[in-house]
């Protein structure tokens, strides 16, 4: 199973804006970002090219005026992170960095685990495991 750690705040997928010639895509930095972080821990020359399974945990940053107690109770997983952005953008962000790197397409993806959690440090945790076909 291959691990990969993103030091940075997650990022939600955001669809291209504008229109025609003038359309651009708006996480076209934090893309570039992630991609040279993935490729900066990614060990293989070719990606992968069958089925794979997905675990991602997205930490995200604790309100700045959450008390001791609230915050003890983020850490322990007993309150949950239920605000925007949803789970499912981080998943579509961080499939569209992995694409060309560590996975040819991401249709390849057969199973996804994911979960946004609080964390004392904003990160993304990328694993990705080959499935026998």
């Amino acid at each position: 199973m291959l691990t990969i750690e993103i030091s940075r705040k997650p990022i939600a997928w955001s669809a291209h804006q504008g229109y025609g010639n003038r359309a651009y895509n708006p996480r076209f930095k934090e893309r570039e970002f992630y991609r040279k972080q993935i490729l900066s821990q990614y060990n293989r020359k070719d990606p992968i090219s069958g089925p794979v399974r997905m675990h991602l945990t997205f930490y995200l940053p604790m309100p700045k005026g959450t008390s001791k107690a609230r915050r003890q109770q983020m850490l322990n997983g007993l309150l949950h992170h239920i605000k925007r952005p949803d789970c499912s953008n981080f998943i579509k962000f961080t499939e569209d960095c992995l694409k060309g790197i560590v996975i040819e397409d991401d249709s390849q993806v057969c199973e996804i685990i994911a979960k946004k959690i609080y964390g004392e440090i904003a990160k993304t945790i990328i694993q990705v495991e080959e499935l026998n076909s």
